[in-house]
């Protein structure tokens, strides 16, 4: 199946793949084709979070933000741009090094703060989110997995004053 969708959108050849896996949301693969690297995005069982990654996506980068190029996507696959890099918890830095990349790390979070959305919570198709406030999200995510956890329901409490405002 993804060999057939890489021809078909990115006119490439399939060479290899290796499962990059960690989350629980999604299956990930690492790539390989005749035209160079690609990230693979396969949802276990939500099936907007390939169009919400997308949206999320293009708007980062309209605002300056360094994320990866979407490809090609649908329901069912995302096929994105592989960016080569050491994973944070796996590099070696100075202390030189660590501050400027806090700094530009601080810098790429600025830019995404001037990203304008409404509502709270996952992207719709419009590009707005699920709920007209946090407290609408948080109750219907509360609802919605059934939270039974004491946790949820004292961080609820504790945060009431907050969750509440308008």
């Amino acid at each position: 199946m993804i060999e057939a969708l890489f021809e078909k959108h990115l006119d490439a050849r399939v060479l290899g793949t290796a499962d990059l896996s960690v989350g629980v949301e999604q299956k990930v693969d690492l790539v390989e084709t005749d035209r160079g690297r690609f990230i693979c995005k396969q949802p276990h069982s939500d099936r907007g979070i390939n169009r919400r990654e997308k949206l999320a996506t293009d708007l980062a980068r309209s605002q300056g933000v360094p994320a990866p190029q979407v490809f090609w996507h649908d329901d069912e696959v995302l096929i994105q741009e592989y960016i080569e890099g050491t994973p944070l918890d796996r590099a070696s830095l100075s202390a030189e090094q660590r501050t400027r990349l806090w700094r530009e790390l601080g810098e790429i979070l600025r830019c995404l703060h001037g990203c304008e959305l409404s509502g709270f919570g996952r992207l719709g198709p419009d590009g707005k989110g699920q709920s007209e406030s946090y407290l609408d999200f948080y109750r219907s995510q509360r609802k919605e997995a059934k939270w039974s956890d004491p946790r949820a329901e004292r961080y609820y409490q504790e945060h009431r004053h907050y969750l509440e405002r308008k």
